[in-house]
């Protein structure tokens, strides 16, 4: 069964910040950001089968308002610039990706 589009983006997100969220972290305070883009292609090898969707194309095809209103409110925006698509994730939810639930 699938899970909300929200919820997968989420679940890979967060085991890309289990991985390396404090050194992208790390280099982002060091900079002085508060947020920080992220390619989604850079969630392709985290991106779980098991949400029912078996690409992140997939999951971001799927993306109705109510799974913005979900990334929204824990402060992820998706961003579409030029050819990509980008998540935009304060700095803290990396550091501390046990925030990242759905």
């Amino acid at each position: 069964m699938k899970v909300k589009p929200a919820v997968a983006l989420l679940q890979a997100l967060r085991a890309m910040a289990e991985s390396r969220g404090s050194g992208i972290a790390g280099i982002a305070r060091a900079g002085g950001q508060e947020r920080v883009k992220i390619n989604v292609r850079a969630l392709f090898k985290y991106h779980d089968e098991d949400t029912g969707y078996r690409l992140v194309e997939e999951v971001l095809a799927s993306m109705g308002e109510e799974d913005y209103r979900i990334l929204e409110a824990k402060g992820i925006r998706l961003i579409r610039a030029g050819e990509g698509i980008y998540i935009e994730v304060p700095v803290e939810l990396l550091e501390d990706p046990g925030r990242i639930t759905e």
